[in-house]
Parts: C-alpha cells; sequence; structure tokens
C-alpha cells in the first residue's frame, strides 16, 4: 500500500477526483438553482457521494487489478509466492490494501467539497455553513460501501480468471447496471424496483433529497428506510458472498498456473525447435528520406498498438461507449423535459458534456506514451540505434492522433446508431458529423490539439509528472475559468473556439 501510495499517479489521481468534488458540485447545483438550496448543501453533497463518477470508477479498476495481478504481471510470483506467507493471509491482505487505497484517493471528492465555496465558482450568498455531519455521513455509507462492492468484485473476478480484463469487466458491469437503472427510472411508475436494482443506491439517494423541502436540503441527513437497507443487503451481500468464494478458491498454486494451449511434451518440443531455420536479415544501412519516412509509419503502428492493445484501454472505450449510446438514446429526452427529434446536432452534442472526461484520458495517455521509453528502461538501446530523434517522437504524435480519432469515431458511430434505433435515419447528416466530431469544434483537431500541448510541455519539462499536473491544471484552469465567467476572451483559451 505504501509503495503504491508514493507513485506520483496516485497523487494526480487524488488532484482529479478535487477537482471532480468541485465540478460535479457545480453539476448538481444547476438541478436546485430556483430553490433556496445553498451550492455547498448536504443534498448535493449525497447525490455525489452516490453516483460515485467515471473518473473514481476508472481509478477503481486500474488500482484493484494491479494490486492484486501486479505479481504475475511483472513476473515476480515465482518468487514471491515460494516465501514462507499464508496464501490466505496474503489474499486478504492485498485486498484490504486496495480497498484502502480506493478510499484515501476518494477522499479528494471529500476535499474538493471543502473547497467549494473558495474555488470562486458562486458569490457568497450562495454558500452556508459547512455540513460537516451530513457528508461524513454520506462519504461512509455511500461512498466507502460502493468501493467496498467494487473492490470485492475486481478481486473475485481475477481470482475466478486470472485476468486483469476480468477485473475491469466485473466493474464494467456493475455501472452498466447503474447506468441503464438510473437512466430509465426517471419515468418509471414503479420507482421501488429500481431502487433495488441500482447497485450505487443513487436512485434512492435523488428521489430522498429532491422531495425534501427547500431549506431541509442544506443541512439534512439522509433518511436510511427499509428500501435503502435492503438495496445495500442485496448488493453488498451478493458481492460478499462471491468475494468468499474466490478467497475459498485462493491458492498461489491454482493463481499462478494458466492453461496450456498445445498439449506437446518437452522433447516435442526441442525437437520442434531444432527443425526450425533462422535467417538473418542482411543489414542495410539506408538513410534516406524515403527509408526514415517508412520507419516513422512503422513506429507509429507500433506506438499505436501499444496504445490500444492493454485491456484497460478497451474497457475506457467500453464504458465511454456506453455512456454517449445512453446519453443519445434515452437521456436526451431528459434533459429536454420531453420527446426530442433524434437530430444529429442532439448526436453531437454529447461530445461538449462528455468531452471534459476525453480530454483528460487523451492527455494522460499522451504523457504516458512520451515518456514510455523511460519507463520501461529502453531509452539507453533506443537512442543508441540510427534514427532521427524526429522519427520516434513524431510516431509517438501520430499514434495519439489515431487514438483521439477512434475516440471521435466512436462517438459518431454511436450517434448513428442512436438515431436509426429511433427510426431517425432520415435526419442522419454526415457532413454535420464531420463538421462537430473531426473538426476544431471541441471534435478530432481540438485533440489532436491538447495532445501537442502535452508533447510540447513534456519536451521542456522532461519529468512525466510534472506534464501531467502541468497539462491537465492547465486544461481544468481554462475550462473553469470560461464557465464562470473569468475569462471572457476565447483567443485566451488553449484549443477553444467561438461558438462551441
Amino acid at each position: 500500500m505504501w509503495a503504491r501510495l508514493k507513485q506520483p499517479i496516485t497523487l494526480l489521481f487524488f488532484l482529479m477526483l478535487v477537482f471532480q468534488g468541485i465540478w460535479f458540485t457545480v453539476g448538481n447545483y444547476d438541478y436546485f438553482s430556483n430553490d433556496n438550496t445553498y451550492m455547498n448543501g448536504a443534498a448535493l453533497f449525497y447525490k455525489q457521494f452516490a453516483g460515485v463518477g467515471i473518473l473514481l470508477i476508472i481509478v477503481v479498476a486500474i488500482v484493484t487489478g494491479t494490486v492484486l495481478h501486479k505479481d504475475i504481471q511483472y513476473k515476480s510470483a515465482g518468487i514471491f509466492y515460494s516465501l514462507p506467507i499464508n496464501e490466505k493471509q496474503f489474499f486478504l491482505g492485498r485486498f484490504l490494501s486496495a480497498l484502502l487505497i480506493n478510499v484515501m484517493i476518494s477522499v479528494g471528492i471529500f476535499v474538493g467539497m471543502l473547497l467549494t465555496p473558495y474555488a470562486g465558482i458562486g458569490t457568497p450568498d450562495k454558500f452556508g455553513a459547512m455540513p460537516w455531519g451530513p457528508m461524513f455521513h454520506g462519504f461512509l455509507i455511500l461512498t466507502v460501501s460502493n468501493l467496498l462492492m467494487m473492490t470485492m468484485v475486481s478481486f473475485s473476478m481475477l481470482v475466478f480468471f486470472k485476468k486483469m480484463a476480468a477485473g475491469y469487466l466485473g466493474i464494467f458491469a456493475l455501472v452498466m447496471v447503474f447506468l441503464v437503472s438510473e437512466s430509465t427510472s426517471h419515468n418509471a411508475t414503479n420507482l421501488l424496483a429500481y431502487e433495488l436494482i441500482d447497485p450505487f443506491a443513487y436512485i434512492y439517494t435523488a428521489h430522498q433529497m429532491d422531495t425534501l423541502p427547500s431549506n431541509a436540503k442544506n443541512y439534512s441527513y439522509l433518511v436510511l428506510n427499509s428500501t435503502f437497507l435492503f438495496n445495500r443487503s442485496i448488493w453488498l451481500g451478493g458481492t460478499f458472498v462471491l468475494f468468499l468464494l474466490a478467497y475459498r478458491r485462493f491458492s498461489f498454486k491454482y493463481f499462478i498456473v494458466t492453461k496450456s494451449k498445445g498439449k506437446k511434451t518437452l522433447f516435442d518440443r526441442i525437437e520442434e525447435n531444432k527443425r526450425i531455420k533462422v535467417n538473418m536479415p542482411a543489414v542495410k544501412q539506408i538513410f534516406s528520406t524515403g527509408e526514415f519516412l517508412r520507419k516513422l509509419w512503422r513506429l507509429s503502428v507500433l506506438e499505436l498498438r501499444n496504445v490500444i492493445r492493454p485491456v484497460n484501454f478497451k474497457i475506457i472505450m467500453g464504458i465511454l461507449a456506453l455512456m454517449f449510446f445512453l446519453q443519445n438514446i434515452m437521456w436526451n429526452a431528459t434533459f429536454y423535459l420531453g420527446p426530442t427529434q433524434p437530430l444529429t446536432s442532439t448526436m453531437t452534442y454529447v461530445r461538449l458534456t462528455s468531452g471534459f472526461y476525453i480530454m483528460i484520458i487523451l492527455m494522460i495517455w499522451a504523457g504516458e506514451l512520451f515518456f514510455r521509453d523511460k519507463t520501461v528502461n529502453i531509452w539507453q538501446i533506443k537512442d543508441a540505434l540510427p534514427v532521427p530523434v524526429w522519427i520516434s517522437q513524431l510516431s509517438k504524435f501520430v499514434a495519439m492522433s489515431v487514438v483521439a480519432l477512434i475516440m471521435a469515431l466512436v462517438i459518431l458511430s454511436c450517434g448513428i446508431l442512436a438515431q436509426m434505433l429511433q427510426g431517425g435515419w432520415q435526419e442522419i447528416d454526415l457532413v454535420q458529423y464531420a463538421d462537430d466530431l473531426l473538426g476544431y469544434k471541441w471534435g478530432w483537431l481540438t485533440f489532436i490539439m491538447y495532445i501537442a500541448l502535452v508533447f510540447f510541455v513534456a519536451g521542456l519539462t522532461g519529468n512525466r509528472f510534472l506534464t501531467h499536473v502541468l497539462c491537465v491544471g492547465y486544461y481544468l484552469f481554462n475550462i473553469i475559468s470560461f464557465d464562470m465567467g473569468i475569462m471572457e476572451e476565447v483567443r485566451f483559451g488553449f484549443g477553444l473556439v467561438p461558438g462551441v
């Protein structure tokens, strides 16, 4: 646990959740802006604690999976598992360390709530006394319980399938159930069923807080009736049973051994290797422009595979695609207070509401890719090769540009699919899709500009963690400044254009 807390990326996760605590408070306040509810009212904080947030979900998936699987991932399990340690104690120790790390990082949301009155996002009359009691109450019964559930699910799936993808998919399944239940509960006749189906108890919390009188929303505690207790019993009880089965199943011998893909004996493999003829390629010393461009193409493909091949990329893309699809097919009607025509402009609008997360993810991936040679300790070998620096660096930029294009195409595909399912295929406007999602109006070209910013700062600083802090911090400063009216001239905003 202490080794993980000392890593700079953990501090970055914490600071991102601090921002989430501030940003989500502003978003929730839009629903209460017409009554006497304060911006730091208890009702807003309870809903945020229950909603968890996409940033915390991604952080939990990354942290929890690596805590148990890192010994296999880094090939140290063969040595570490042979030490005189108890298997069950080892399993419980790793689980508790993952849970404590997740809880400590999630405290960033709590800190963000405390900093809300000092963030310059509202006038003093919009804030009241800080509701300390409801804040601690909501954090313990909602955030901590949800973190416990997600950590148990991730560990259980890792034990049963022995793959990082299984842990990610377990958390992804919980998120999918939450998104579907929350998006379909607004017009439901039987709200009780949705309150029980929701794994995060957000529907119950939102319903209880919304029905309170205006003044009571500022300092009242969340009422824990039989519905809430039944919801927690179903989900925490079910995940505990799953975790107990994983605890009984876990053993060093079972966890480290993978299934053999073939039935060849060692003798067969030796004989097979003897028949293999290795032809050494001839070395050609060609340093022409055409050869450099061919190297650029091959390295760009290699760097692109380094980004999209890991399981966490596929999981994050799956979560974002699901969010885009549900936004277009379910949530737009709720936002516009009634059914709407499936227009292309409505489908592309999702890039503005969810583009905040896309940009942060792309910037973090760009920084990690820029410093990958240092993190895996192969820079001394690569720098000694007769390849110009511009080829190695431009190949990474090209790879990230393709990743950004994939992001834009995912939004485009989800929009077209939503239009077709809603019977609006005649409303599909490919020209507007290209203009909104592939251009500079917070589309693909805007993504490329922020990727270029990361590469520029990385080249100046030479420090991975400092690059993340400066780039993400500057990006958040831009968003908050223009959203709150601190800056009004669009020309001072990097990557921003009039009309977005």
